[in-house]
């Protein structure tokens, strides 16, 4: 039998299987039939890859087809952003360069934060902010707080069930109210309600990010990492209860640092509040240059990562126990 003839439930069930990112680098291949392209469709748009070079261009050619952002809404399952921010060194000293750069991003980044909730089947949203400086997490500062509190709203956590947010050395440090504001902690804690899988990573985080209140809906959480680790261009020692952290800037009671503890406390009273919580670890490290310690905020132990690049420590990657008597 000929592929073509196949009835076009299995079409689809061998695309999907295939994956939708080999059909997205061999295009040519979707246009052998015309009947594999209805069932083809809907393959490639369950994962999207967006920048901020592509993301212009993707919102434009959505908002020109109805047709097919109707297509996306109805099957995209991952969305995957991935920003760099403006290049150069020199142009975080230039701040026309920076408002132009903010200017042609900010309404994009808006606008799909809008739209991301009528995401039917949206189950995985990846957001990773990184520096334009070539060196390992070079500090530039160029996203607000409330341009990433956007993509945190509440209109789709019932479908979505992972969430990974890298934004290590690219938050502007804002100075807000005690007030919910554009407090990111705040709206990640919203998001624990739902989730069943949560990866974070700041350089400014405090326990609100685990205040749940008095909410008992996170029946669904089975596994939570929050990456406070500052690696190697970042030379200033913490103290080893504190790990090394920057304050978080929205709370008045936190002002020197985010304190490892509170962090550890707030992981440890979520997990005995949920049996469904298998994975509860707080990532730091406690002096320069030391790789980063995954604790294990269920059982209390402290374990050394093999791969410092691996902030979401989710793989077999340890090597050893921290040494209780150094810290």
């Amino acid at each position: 039998m000929l592929f073509q003839a196949l009835p076009q439930e299995i079409v689809l069930h061998i695309l999907r299987d295939v994956g939708s990112a080999h059909f997205r680098s061999n295009v040519e291949q979707l246009l052998v039939c015309k009947s594999w392209y209805p069932a083809a469709q809907s393959v490639m748009v369950e994962e999207l890859h967006l920048s901020e070079h592509n993301l212009p261009y993707f919102l434009a050619n959505m908002l020109a087809q109805r047709k097919l952002w109707r297509l996306i809404e109805t099957n995209c399952r991952r969305v995957n952003l991935k920003i760099r921010g403006p290049q150069g060194k020199s142009m975080f000293k230039n701040h026309s360069a920076e408002f132009e750069w903010g200017a042609r991003i900010t309404p994009c980044l808006t606008y799909l934060a809008t739209r991301l909730p009528r995401f039917m089947r949206l189950e995985d949203l990846t957001i990773e902010a990184t520096a334009p400086d070539p060196k390992p997490r070079a500090f530039h500062p160029y996203l607000r707080r409330q341009q990433m509190a956007n993509f945190l709203s509440p209109g789709y956590t019932s479908r979505l069930k992972r969430l990974n947010l890298d934004l290590c050395h690219t938050l502007k440090h804002e100075t807000v109210s005690n007030s919910y504001g554009n407090h990111l902690c705040a709206f990640i804690s919203k998001f624990l309600l739902t989730l069943q899988h949560v990866r974070i990573r700041m350089d400014s985080i405090c326990a609100a990010a685990m205040d749940t209140g008095d909410d008992e809906n996170t029946a669904n959480l089975e596994s939570l990492v929050f990456n406070m680790y500052i690696p190697d261009n970042d030379t200033r020692p913490g103290f080893p209860v504190d790990g090394r952290a920057l304050p978080c800037q929205t709370k008045e009671e936190y002002p020197i640092r985010c304190p490892l503890r509170r962090m550890m406390r707030a992981a440890k009273r979520l997990s005995e509040r949920n049996a469904t919580i298998k994975t509860a670890r707080i990532v730091t490290s406690f002096y320069p240059e030391q790789r980063p310690v995954a604790i294990d905020c269920i059982s209390g132990r402290k374990i050394i990562l093999a791969n410092r690049n691996d902030w979401t420590a989710d793989g077999p990657l340890f090597t050893g126990y921290v040494n209780e008597e150094t810290e």
